[in-house]
């Protein structure tokens, strides 16, 4: 049994969750043919990072500001979700079309990566840990709880879980979960096709 949340977007429609799987694909530095080919294998949203290496403020930020740019310009409406830990970048992100946050700081890094989502009105995905919690309510804005490749039911939050097997990501889905981040997104919606709920 899914709870159902809607979560507001800035100048998006809202992500409403609960009612089936919505698919978050991951890249690193995508031109907009990729973030298309991906919306059509059925992509909700995609999650832009400049990978998992630290690299100084302006270099992400050369990185990552000119890639919305262009995916704006070319018409891309579906959510973007900017992965970084430094609050500068997500700020300029958000300002550049991105809707989420994934603070890969888990809101346990700089204390302004809650402030920049908060005076943005954007979601944080954050690790499911109790100190995103309380942060997230001391900013007063909307968390998206990720559990990577485990699953905790009854939490009253927007659960997040991935990338995974598709069986394991069906297992997921069916236990709760309401965002499902992939790498393989034909073989996903193959196995959600074939599924019988």
């Amino acid at each position: 049994m899914h709870t159902r949340h809607t979560i507001t977007l800035p100048n998006r429609p809202p992500l409403v969750l609960g009612k089936r799987p919505l698919l978050l694909a991951m890249l690193e530095e995508p031109s907009p043919n990729q973030v298309w080919n991906l919306l059509a294998q059925d992509a909700d949203m995609i999650q832009l990072s400049t990978g998992v290496a630290p690299m100084p403020v302006q270099q992400e930020l050369d990185r990552i500001i000119p890639l919305l740019d262009e995916m704006i310009a070319a018409g891309i409406t579906a959510p973007i979700a900017i992965a970084t830990t430094n609050p500068l970048v997500a700020d300029q992100a958000i300002q550049s079309g991105a809707s989420l946050i994934v603070d890969l700081d888990n809101l346990a890094g700089a204390p302004e990566m809650a402030e920049i989502a908060a005076l943005h009105q954007v979601p944080v995905i954050a690790r499911a840990s109790a100190l995103a919690i309380a942060r997230a309510k001391a900013a007063d804005i909307q968390l998206i709880l990720d559990f990577g490749q485990t699953l905790a039911e009854g939490t009253g939050y927007p659960i997040l879980v991935g990338p995974m097997l598709p069986q394991a990501a069906i297992s997921a889905y069916r236990a709760g979960a309401h965002i499902l981040r992939v790498d393989d997104l034909i073989a996903i919606t193959t196995h959600f096709q074939d599924a019988s709920w």
